[in-house]
């Protein structure tokens, strides 16, 4: 559904793009029975849809057998730790789960509503890089720097622009814990800023005109 997302972005196909309306873009997109009929995984993610494991969390394609697997899933993990350390601190487990989950789903609205942002590079989209949305969400919050350039490891490009998740995985790489780390040239961060510095001129122009 992810990779569905960057493929139609802010388009009628877009699974939880905020233009068509808010309550599907935050929550109930996730509730349908199945994919849609033009989404389909063996094509979207061929890299992943053998491994054996992903077609176990699939469920057949089955959404509603896959969200029961999740909530079973999530009840196993959180048992030993209630007999173990107590209910407060399985709450809190669960309560921190659930903050990772709506972060996730707040990005998905915030993220594409270009009231709250600024835009750096250019995307067929209406993302935008948000400072506060980035930080509770360990920086998917840059959303414009990612929807531009979604398969790279790096989120935020700018001094300013402080990207956790980055921080984390150079930590993992000099532990020899990851091995690959794809990043983008600077070359094509500076053609793509100045492509977007363009498109807003015009765009700006056509208002004016």
């Amino acid at each position: 559904m992810h990779r569905a997302h960057h493929l139609y972005a802010d388009l009628p196909r877009d699974p939880h793009s905020p233009r068509f309306g808010l309550p599907n873009a935050f929550f109930f997109w996730m509730w349908k029975p199945s994919y849609p009929s033009y989404i389909d995984p063996a094509s979207l993610c061929k890299d992943i849809f053998n491994d054996p494991l992903y077609r176990f969390l699939e469920q057949g394609g089955n959404w509603y057998k896959a969200h029961i697997l999740t909530i079973l899933i999530g009840v196993a993990v959180r048992i030993p730790i209630l007999i173990c350390f107590g209910w407060v601190i399985a709450l809190a487990s669960l309560m921190a789960a659930g903050t990772v989950v709506l972060a996730t789903l707040f990005v998905n609205v915030v993220g594409h509503s270009t009231r709250f942002g600024y835009r750096t590079y250019f995307s067929d989209d209406d993302s935008v890089n948000i400072w506060w949305a980035a930080l509770i969400s360990l920086g998917e919050g840059w959303h414009n720097n990612h929807q531009s350039f979604p398969h790279s490891a790096r989120i935020g490009y700018k001094w300013y622009e402080f990207d956790f998740s980055w921080l984390v995985l150079r930590i993992l790489q000099s532990m020899g814990l990851v091995d690959k780390l794809h990043q983008i040239p600077q070359t094509q961060l500076i053609k793509s800023e100045l492509k977007e510095r363009q498109f807003a001129q015009q765009k700006t122009l056509r208002k004016s005109a």
